[in-house]
């Protein structure tokens, strides 16, 4: 069980940024945490599917995410983009059934094993993670929520051609 005094400390660095959306993603080992920072957020379908959002300012909220998912392993991996660019490619996109996190792929997507098609969050889109044994915070240096890369508008004419309406 994670300590009050830890929950705070992680309750403080994710409302620490103002003006974006936060998900969190537990794994089960470091390194895939470590990796994720480094090389992005593999996710199928949509993020939300693997993902919980949450604003962090209410304490019960990060504690019903433990709960809930804790057993999905003793990494929470922090992942905040700004509002303002998930409002812009979701404006660029509200005619049509595609979802904004599909735009933010750093990357073509790939059809998965599963059938599923899979993404790639830059890396910058991870604020870090939280070792939930040590009740420590490991902060991402390559963090910037705001980032918008070229790759996105491509991905709004791809998707935009290629997936019904």
């Amino acid at each position: 069980m994670i300590s009050e005094e830890r929950l705070i400390e992680l309750q403080e660095f994710i409302v620490m940024p103002r003006g974006v959306y936060t998900y969190l993603h537990n794994t089960e080992r470091k390194e895939n945490a470590e990796d994720i920072m480094l090389n992005g957020f593999h996710f199928e379908g949509y993020l939300d599917y693997t993902t919980d959002q949450i604003s962090g300012i209410e304490l019960i909220e990060l504690k019903y995410f433990f709960h809930q998912r804790g057993r999905y392993g003793r990494y929470t991996v922090i992942l905040q983009i700004a509002q303002a660019l998930i409002n812009k490619y979701s404006a660029m996109a509200s005619d049509s059934r595609i979802h904004f996190s599909e735009i933010l792929s750093q990357s073509a997507a790939l059809n998965a094993e599963s059938g599923e098609t899979t993404y790639i969050l830059p890396p910058q889109f991870t604020r870090g993670y939280f070792d939930q044994d040590k009740g420590k915070i490991f902060e991402n240096n390559l963090f910037n929520p705001a980032l918008d890369l070229e790759v996105f508008n491509d991905n709004v004419k791809f998707l935009k051609q290629n997936k019904q309406k």
